[in-house]
């Protein structure tokens, strides 16, 4: 802590930047500005990653049926591995990789993050991924009605996971 009691958050996104000095150094180290219009954004990146992952969904069904004839059937035990490999797959190597953003999330300008402003690793985006799936498929409209009501826009699975969705900063 400097003799001013600021204490500086890095972040493998953005420029460093200053606690206000409150709660003791454990202050919040986001700014609202990261949070405008997020939810919208994480909105429209998830239509974007599921026309992907249907796109290669589709591309890997195929390739498995046209293998299938090919090894007398035996590829077409892997069409039922297709759809949870290439979901899983797909969020938790571009969520915990070098962007800590899917495809979607990327076009909208916005990345994951931890609490403490870390790129998540390949473990929590898994995880993250996973209480996605589990919450979406239980609760379907009721995650929304977390995010309605704080400030950050968190989802369920997002605190869950402590995992914090933001606005790139060179855009804001």
């Amino acid at each position: 802590m400097s003799a001013s009691g600021d204490e500086t958050y890095p972040s493998p996104h953005s420029a460093s930047r200053a606690n206000d000095g409150q709660n003791d150094g454990l202050a919040d180290p986001f700014d609202d500005s990261e949070f405008r219009g997020i939810l919208v954004s994480r909105f429209l990146a998830v239509i974007a990653d599921f026309l992907i992952l249907t796109v290669l969904i589709v591309s890997a069904w195929l390739l498995l049926g046209v293998l299938g004839f090919l090894t007398f059937g035996l590829a077409w035990l892997a069409l039922q591995l297709v759809t949870p490999v290439v979901f899983f797959g797909y969020f938790t190597l571009t969520l915990g990789g070098e962007h800590s953003a899917t495809p979607g999330m990327r076009f909208q300008g916005i990345h994951a993050e931890t609490w403490d402003r870390r790129a998540p690793g390949l473990v929590q985006a898994f995880v993250q991924t996973v209480l996605f799936y589990l919450t979406v498929s239980i609760l379907t409209p009721l995650i929304l009605l977390v995010a309605l009501f704080n400030r950050r826009r968190r989802c369920l699975h997002d605190y869950l996971s402590g995992m914090v969705y933001v606005r790139n900063r060179e855009l804001i």
